[in-house]
């Protein structure tokens, strides 16, 4: 009986380390992430449309998807576009995966997409210097020097297609 119980202890035992093993390994193991594989793909205030690539595996099938990488040590990310889609949303996805800020045309200034990443020292910068220009862009502030913005826009069917095809060719991912 004693060594059954021997036997099962260290059976448990066995089985926790292993489980901790598996744990710590997943980073390693799993599938790159979105960030990663965009990372890859892209450089720095460069748009790239990825619902047609197989950059991320479950995007919604009713959005165009769209990414910009940027780097704020390199100037301030203007990103803008035009289009009377039915609906556009974009985020910031910071290093890590997470979103760390978004809007969308309901709550933009416009209908239009006009939108600029900074980080405290530029949105400062700009802010004392406003050029006329900038009267109606949307200022994000990013904690992160180095970020992707997601573009997604809905199209209900493939009649939107063109629409949304124009209004993902009119995107603009410039430095400032």
């Amino acid at each position: 009986m004693r060594s059954f119980l021997l036997a099962v202890a260290i059976g448990l035992a066995g089985a926790g380390l292993v489980h901790i093993a598996v744990i710590f390994l997943i980073p390693r193991a799993a599938p790159a992430s979105a960030w990663s594989r965009i990372y890859e793909i892209t450089e720095p205030f460069e748009a790239r449309r990825l619902d047609e690539a197989d950059i991320i595996y479950d995007a919604d099938p009713l959005f165009a998807i769209a990414a910009c990488r940027f780097d704020l040590t390199k100037g301030p990310l203007k990103l803008s576009a035009q289009g009377n889609v039915p609906f556009w949303s974009v985020a910031l996805i910071n290093p890590g995966g997470q979103t760390v800020w978004s809007i969308n045309d309901r709550n933009g200034t416009e209908e239009n997409l006009d939108l600029m990443v900074v980080n405290r020292l530029q949105e400062i910068e700009i802010r004392r210097e406003m050029p006329p220009e900038l009267a109606s862009t949307v200022l994000a502030l990013s904690s992160n020097d180095e970020g992707i913005a997601v573009i997604r826009i809905f199209r209900p069917d493939e009649t939107y297609d063109p629409v949304s095809d124009a209004f993902i060719d009119s995107i603009r991912c410039e430095p400032f």
